[in-house]
Protein backbone atom coordinates (compact mmCIF):
# COMPACT_ATOMS: atom_id res chain seq x y z
CA UNK A 1 0.00 0.00 0.00
CA UNK A 2 1.34 3.43 -1.03
CA UNK A 3 0.35 6.55 0.93
CA UNK A 4 0.32 9.84 -0.99
CA UNK A 5 -0.59 12.76 1.29
CA UNK A 6 -3.73 11.56 3.10
CA UNK A 7 -4.83 9.24 0.30
CA UNK A 8 -4.14 5.55 0.35
CA UNK A 9 -3.56 3.87 -3.00
CA UNK A 10 -3.68 0.11 -2.95
CA UNK A 11 -1.06 -1.67 -5.04
CA UNK A 12 -3.27 -4.73 -5.22
CA UNK A 13 -6.64 -5.33 -6.74
CA UNK A 14 -8.67 -8.10 -5.25
CA UNK A 15 -10.08 -9.20 -8.57
CA UNK A 16 -7.13 -8.63 -10.88
CA UNK A 17 -4.15 -9.23 -8.61
CA UNK A 18 -1.12 -6.95 -8.29
CA UNK A 19 -1.08 -3.78 -10.41
CA UNK A 20 1.68 -3.65 -13.03
CA UNK A 21 4.12 -0.78 -12.38
CA UNK A 22 5.91 0.93 -15.26
CA UNK A 23 9.11 -0.77 -16.31
CA UNK A 24 12.30 1.03 -15.13
CA UNK A 25 13.73 1.14 -18.66
CA UNK A 26 10.58 2.88 -19.91
CA UNK A 27 10.91 5.48 -17.18
CA UNK A 28 14.54 6.08 -18.11
CA UNK A 29 13.65 6.48 -21.77
CA UNK A 30 10.94 8.98 -20.90
CA UNK A 31 13.38 11.02 -18.83
CA UNK A 32 15.84 11.31 -21.73
CA UNK A 33 15.12 14.20 -24.07
CA UNK A 34 14.09 13.30 -27.56
CA UNK A 35 16.71 14.15 -30.22
CA UNK A 36 14.37 16.71 -31.75
CA UNK A 37 13.90 18.51 -28.43
CA UNK A 38 17.61 18.29 -27.58
CA UNK A 39 18.51 20.01 -30.86
CA UNK A 40 16.12 22.84 -30.02
CA UNK A 41 17.63 23.63 -26.61
CA UNK A 42 20.57 25.74 -27.93
CA UNK A 43 18.25 27.67 -30.22
CA UNK A 44 15.76 28.27 -27.41
CA UNK A 45 18.62 29.45 -25.19
CA UNK A 46 19.98 31.91 -27.76
CA UNK A 47 16.46 33.18 -28.55
CA UNK A 48 15.84 33.87 -24.87
CA UNK A 49 19.23 35.58 -24.55
CA UNK A 50 18.47 37.75 -27.60
CA UNK A 51 15.18 38.96 -26.14
CA UNK A 52 16.84 39.57 -22.78
CA UNK A 53 19.65 41.48 -24.50
CA UNK A 54 17.25 43.79 -26.34
CA UNK A 55 15.50 44.50 -23.06
CA UNK A 56 18.84 45.10 -21.37
CA UNK A 57 19.87 47.60 -24.04
CA UNK A 58 16.61 49.50 -23.60
CA UNK A 59 16.73 49.54 -19.79
CA UNK A 60 20.36 50.71 -19.75
CA UNK A 61 19.42 53.75 -21.80
CA UNK A 62 21.54 55.90 -24.08
CA UNK A 63 25.19 54.92 -23.87
CA UNK A 64 27.66 57.79 -24.22
CA UNK A 65 31.00 56.09 -23.70
CA UNK A 66 34.39 57.80 -23.78
CA UNK A 67 35.41 56.15 -27.07
CA UNK A 68 32.31 57.37 -28.84
CA UNK A 69 32.89 60.93 -27.66
CA UNK A 70 36.60 60.72 -28.44
CA UNK A 71 36.62 59.23 -31.95
CA UNK A 72 33.81 56.77 -32.79
CA UNK A 73 31.28 59.41 -33.83
CA UNK A 74 33.67 62.05 -35.14
CA UNK A 75 35.80 59.63 -37.14
CA UNK A 76 32.70 58.30 -38.88
CA UNK A 77 31.77 61.89 -39.66
CA UNK A 78 35.30 62.46 -40.96
CA UNK A 79 34.98 59.65 -43.49
CA UNK A 80 31.52 60.66 -44.70
CA UNK A 81 32.64 64.28 -45.16
CA UNK A 82 36.29 63.44 -45.95
CA UNK A 83 38.02 65.54 -43.33
CA UNK A 84 41.37 63.78 -43.68
CA UNK A 85 42.87 66.57 -45.79
CA UNK A 86 42.17 69.21 -43.16
CA UNK A 87 42.26 67.34 -39.81
CA UNK A 88 45.49 65.72 -38.65
CA UNK A 89 45.09 63.11 -35.92
CA UNK A 90 42.21 64.86 -34.13
CA UNK A 91 41.72 61.83 -31.88
CA UNK A 92 45.38 60.97 -31.42
CA UNK A 93 46.43 57.39 -32.19
CA UNK A 94 42.80 56.37 -32.68
CA UNK A 95 42.65 58.60 -35.75
CA UNK A 96 44.38 55.94 -37.85
CA UNK A 97 41.94 53.06 -37.33
CA UNK A 98 39.92 51.92 -40.33
CA UNK A 99 36.90 54.27 -40.29
CA UNK A 100 34.42 52.06 -42.18
CA UNK A 101 32.65 50.62 -39.08
CA UNK A 102 32.63 54.07 -37.49
CA UNK A 103 31.03 55.61 -40.57
CA UNK A 104 28.21 53.08 -40.26
CA UNK A 105 27.78 53.99 -36.60
CA UNK A 106 27.73 57.68 -37.49
CA UNK A 107 25.02 57.19 -40.11
CA UNK A 108 22.86 55.09 -37.78
CA UNK A 109 23.23 57.40 -34.77
CA UNK A 110 22.64 60.57 -36.79
CA UNK A 111 19.61 59.17 -38.61
CA UNK A 112 17.73 57.33 -35.87
CA UNK A 113 16.73 57.92 -32.27
CA UNK A 114 17.17 55.70 -29.24
CA UNK A 115 16.30 52.85 -28.90
CA UNK A 116 16.04 52.20 -32.65
CA UNK A 117 19.74 52.71 -33.39
CA UNK A 118 20.81 50.76 -30.29
CA UNK A 119 18.62 47.82 -31.26
CA UNK A 120 20.00 47.81 -34.81
CA UNK A 121 23.56 47.70 -33.49
CA UNK A 122 22.60 45.04 -30.94
CA UNK A 123 20.96 42.93 -33.67
CA UNK A 124 24.25 42.86 -35.58
CA UNK A 125 26.09 41.87 -32.41
CA UNK A 126 23.48 39.22 -31.56
CA UNK A 127 24.04 37.58 -34.95
CA UNK A 128 27.01 35.91 -33.26
CA UNK A 129 24.63 33.63 -31.33
CA UNK A 130 23.36 31.39 -34.15
CA UNK A 131 26.93 31.05 -35.41
CA UNK A 132 27.99 29.94 -31.92
CA UNK A 133 25.25 27.30 -31.92
CA UNK A 134 26.50 25.94 -35.25
CA UNK A 135 30.11 25.92 -34.00
CA UNK A 136 29.10 23.94 -30.91
CA UNK A 137 27.18 21.57 -33.19
CA UNK A 138 30.25 21.01 -35.36
CA UNK A 139 32.39 20.23 -32.31
CA UNK A 140 29.75 17.90 -30.88
CA UNK A 141 29.55 16.07 -34.20
CA UNK A 142 33.32 15.58 -34.25
CA UNK A 143 33.13 14.13 -30.73
CA UNK A 144 30.50 11.62 -31.82
CA UNK A 145 27.37 13.31 -30.44
CA UNK A 146 24.35 13.25 -32.71
CA UNK A 147 22.54 15.74 -30.48
CA UNK A 148 23.87 18.70 -28.47
CA UNK A 149 25.90 17.35 -25.55
CA UNK A 150 25.73 18.73 -21.99
CA UNK A 151 29.31 19.97 -22.42
CA UNK A 152 28.37 21.76 -25.63
CA UNK A 153 25.35 23.42 -24.00
CA UNK A 154 27.54 24.45 -21.06
CA UNK A 155 30.11 25.94 -23.43
CA UNK A 156 27.37 27.85 -25.23
CA UNK A 157 26.05 29.10 -21.90
CA UNK A 158 29.50 30.36 -20.92
CA UNK A 159 29.78 32.18 -24.25
CA UNK A 160 26.51 34.05 -23.84
CA UNK A 161 27.40 34.92 -20.23
CA UNK A 162 30.54 36.85 -21.24
CA UNK A 163 30.36 40.14 -19.32
CA UNK A 164 32.43 42.14 -21.83
CA UNK A 165 30.07 41.12 -24.63
CA UNK A 166 27.06 42.25 -22.58
CA UNK A 167 28.72 45.57 -21.82
CA UNK A 168 29.15 46.29 -25.55
CA UNK A 169 25.63 45.40 -26.66
CA UNK A 170 23.98 48.31 -28.43
CA UNK A 171 27.09 50.48 -28.19
CA UNK A 172 29.62 51.71 -30.74
CA UNK A 173 32.35 49.37 -29.51
CA UNK A 174 32.92 47.25 -32.57
CA UNK A 175 34.77 44.25 -31.16
CA UNK A 176 31.35 42.62 -30.76
CA UNK A 177 30.12 44.05 -34.06
CA UNK A 178 32.89 42.38 -36.06
CA UNK A 179 32.85 39.20 -33.93
CA UNK A 180 30.23 37.47 -36.17
CA UNK A 181 32.75 37.59 -39.04
CA UNK A 182 35.46 35.96 -36.91
CA UNK A 183 33.04 33.27 -35.73
CA UNK A 184 31.92 32.63 -39.31
CA UNK A 185 35.56 32.06 -40.21
CA UNK A 186 35.87 29.51 -37.42
CA UNK A 187 32.63 27.80 -38.46
CA UNK A 188 33.59 27.46 -42.12
CA UNK A 189 37.06 26.30 -41.08
CA UNK A 190 35.59 23.53 -38.89
CA UNK A 191 33.23 22.43 -41.65
CA UNK A 192 36.05 22.45 -44.15
CA UNK A 193 38.19 20.21 -41.94
CA UNK A 194 35.28 17.79 -41.43
CA UNK A 195 34.57 17.58 -45.15
CA UNK A 196 38.26 17.20 -46.05
CA UNK A 197 38.59 14.40 -43.49
CA UNK A 198 35.71 12.60 -45.19
CA UNK A 199 37.30 13.08 -48.64
CA UNK A 200 34.64 15.61 -49.66
CA UNK A 201 35.38 18.79 -51.62
CA UNK A 202 36.00 21.57 -49.10
CA UNK A 203 37.74 24.32 -51.08
CA UNK A 204 34.71 26.62 -50.93
CA UNK A 205 34.43 26.32 -47.15
CA UNK A 206 38.09 27.19 -46.64
CA UNK A 207 37.78 30.13 -49.02
CA UNK A 208 34.73 31.40 -47.12
CA UNK A 209 36.60 30.99 -43.83
CA UNK A 210 39.44 33.09 -45.19
CA UNK A 211 37.06 35.68 -46.63
CA UNK A 212 35.27 36.18 -43.32
CA UNK A 213 38.54 36.40 -41.38
CA UNK A 214 40.13 38.74 -43.90
CA UNK A 215 37.17 41.11 -43.89
CA UNK A 216 37.10 41.12 -40.07
CA UNK A 217 40.82 41.89 -39.92
CA UNK A 218 40.43 44.69 -42.44
CA UNK A 219 37.64 46.34 -40.48
CA UNK A 220 39.43 46.02 -37.15
CA UNK A 221 43.16 45.40 -37.04
CA UNK A 222 43.01 43.55 -33.73
CA UNK A 223 41.08 40.77 -35.48
CA UNK A 224 44.27 39.97 -37.41
CA UNK A 225 45.63 37.54 -34.78
CA UNK A 226 42.49 35.42 -35.20
CA UNK A 227 43.16 35.12 -38.94
CA UNK A 228 46.77 34.07 -38.32
CA UNK A 229 45.89 31.62 -35.55
CA UNK A 230 43.22 29.95 -37.69
CA UNK A 231 45.83 29.52 -40.44
CA UNK A 232 48.14 27.74 -38.01
CA UNK A 233 45.30 25.63 -36.61
CA UNK A 234 44.21 24.50 -40.07
CA UNK A 235 47.79 23.64 -40.99
CA UNK A 236 48.27 21.56 -37.84
CA UNK A 237 45.03 19.67 -38.40
CA UNK A 238 45.23 19.25 -42.17
CA UNK A 239 48.83 18.28 -42.92
CA UNK A 240 48.69 14.88 -41.12
CA UNK A 241 45.90 13.91 -43.53
CA UNK A 242 47.77 14.49 -46.78
CA UNK A 243 50.30 17.24 -47.37
CA UNK A 244 49.35 18.02 -50.95
CA UNK A 245 45.62 18.28 -50.21
CA UNK A 246 46.34 20.31 -47.08
CA UNK A 247 48.48 22.76 -49.05
CA UNK A 248 45.73 23.14 -51.65
CA UNK A 249 43.11 23.91 -49.02
CA UNK A 250 45.41 26.28 -47.17
CA UNK A 251 45.96 28.15 -50.43
CA UNK A 252 42.18 28.46 -50.75
CA UNK A 253 42.04 29.88 -47.23
CA UNK A 254 44.85 32.37 -47.88
CA UNK A 255 43.24 33.48 -51.15
CA UNK A 256 40.00 33.98 -49.21
CA UNK A 257 41.92 36.08 -46.69
CA UNK A 258 43.22 38.32 -49.45
CA UNK A 259 39.79 38.61 -51.09
CA UNK A 260 38.12 39.44 -47.77
CA UNK A 261 40.73 42.03 -46.88
CA UNK A 262 40.65 43.69 -50.30
CA UNK A 263 37.48 45.83 -49.83
CA UNK A 264 39.02 47.47 -46.75
CA UNK A 265 42.59 47.77 -48.04
CA UNK A 266 42.04 51.24 -49.52
CA UNK A 267 42.54 52.63 -46.03
CA UNK A 268 45.93 50.91 -45.72
CA UNK A 269 46.88 52.29 -49.13
CA UNK A 270 45.83 55.76 -47.96
CA UNK A 271 47.94 55.42 -44.79
CA UNK A 272 50.91 54.28 -46.86
CA UNK A 273 50.58 57.19 -49.26
CA UNK A 274 50.11 59.73 -46.48
CA UNK A 275 52.43 58.37 -43.77
CA UNK A 276 54.63 55.79 -45.48
CA UNK A 277 53.24 52.91 -43.39
CA UNK A 278 50.11 50.86 -44.25
CA UNK A 279 49.41 50.19 -40.55
CA UNK A 280 50.56 53.58 -39.25
CA UNK A 281 51.35 54.42 -36.46
CA UNK A 282 52.36 50.87 -35.54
Amino acid sequence: MVVVGMTEISAFNSSQGPCRCPDASILRRNLILSPKLARRIPWLLTSAVSLLALGFVYRRGVDINWDMRNYHYFFGYSLIHWRFDTDIAPAGISSFYNPIPLAIFYLVLSSLKFPAYAWIIAAVQLSSLPVLVLICREIDRELGHETPSPAGCLALGLCVAAPLWWSELGTTFYSSTTAPLVLLGVLFGLRGVRMASNAQPARLHFALAGGAMGFAAGLKLTNGPFAVSLTLALAIVMFPLRARIAARYLCSYVMGLAAGFAPTSWWNVFLFQRWGNPVFPY
